[in-house]
């Protein structure tokens, strides 16, 4: 079947959240804009989500659902990318949902600005309520930026305020994808495949309107207690956009800064969970390729000190950024 004018291919990878999915398929069936390919891939539920997914195939002739076994989400994304029939793509995670009007002014924005991505506000919530649309939007000022390829990058490398990581909130062609894949078996797939999205878009466009609701599910990928395959697989994200970016040496700088300070957060998350050993191998990890200069053309003098204080010794610098943070909340 060939692609319509406008289409927009939503990639929902489901697995066993049988208790969240109707409510993620009623939000992206009813959306305002209809011209949809809606692709849900079962990775291997053993609930019944699967049912649910064949009840909403039935009903709806827009949905197309793939079965198959767990290979975990890129795979699944991965899946939904290979079969997607729209001329845009957007993902949702199948525990949040999305605002009625989401497609619409996604697209809207995107056509009207001449973007090569849009990128919506979102709105994080308990996974077992539901969000007061009224309420979020009343008093709602409006916000839109726009960004060059260069300074989304640092942004999203940097400052992360407007444009994250999260694969779940960001709307652009299809053929943006091509060639890009999420890495099998990685957690912190989103981290290894964004920047490389954002790096064949000249124009980015971040729209403050909340239209992505994210779950906080304690059971979730992200929520789960911190293991040393978490460790491992977040060192590589890191590495990763370094080394993509390292003839671009702006870019490359700003990756090392986003290194620096997430292996502060990493390194007190291993000791939270008494993985020692890890929490070794990454300070040695971390005075190999701690480059001061990158640092300081990104961040203030406090973080800088504090980054130069874990170098020397991350258990002083984890006990004076605790002390700083209670004289904070005094």
């Amino acid at each position: 079947m060939g692609k319509e004018s406008n289409r927009v291919s939503i990639i929902i990878p489901v697995y066993n959240v049988e208790k969240f999915l109707k409510r993620c398929l009623d939000s992206v069936i009813s959306q305002s804009h209809s011209n949809l390919d809606i692709i849900l891939i079962n990775d291997g539920s053993s609930d019944g989500s699967g049912e649910i997914c064949d009840q909403y195939a039935l009903k709806d002739k827009r949905v197309t659902v793939i079965h198959k076994q767990n290979e975990g989400l890129s795979e699944a994304r991965n899946d939904g990318l290979k079969i997607a029939r729209g001329d845009y793509v957007f993902f949702v995670d199948s525990d949040d949902y999305i605002h009625r009007e989401t497609i619409e002014r996604l697209l809207d924005t995107y056509i009207k600005t001449g973007a090569d991505m849009v990128v919506c506000g979102r709105y994080r919530f308990d996974a077992v309520s539901l969000v007061d649309v009224n309420k979020l939007f009343h008093g709602f000022t409006r916000t839109k930026i726009e960004y060059s390829r260069e300074s989304a990058l640092v942004h999203l490398f940097t400052d992360m305020t407007y444009i994250r990581h999260a694969s779940w909130d960001k709307f652009c062609r299809l053929e943006v994808y091509n060639d890009i894949y999420f890495p099998k078996d990685r957690i912190y797939e989103d981290g290894a495949t964004t920047y490389k999205l954002i790096d064949r878009c000249s124009k980015v466009i971040y729209i403050s309107d909340p239209l992505y609701y994210y779950a906080v599910n304690p059971h979730s990928i992200t929520e789960m207690k911190y293991t040393s395959k978490h460790f491992h697989d977040h060192i590589e994200t890191l590495k990763s956009a370094v080394e993509y970016f390292k003839n671009e040496p702006y870019i490359k700088d700003a990756a090392l800064s986003w290194n620096t300070f997430e292996m502060i957060k990493i390194w007190r998350r291993l000791k939270l969970v008494s993985l020692d050993n890890e929490a070794k191998e990454l300070h040695k990890i971390f005075r190999n390729s701690f480059n001061i200069k990158a640092v300081g053309k990104f961040s203030n003098k406090r973080n800088v000190v504090n980054a130069v204080l874990f170098y020397t010794n991350p258990v002083i610098s984890f006990w004076l950024q605790r002390f700083y943070q209670i004289i904070l909340r005094k």
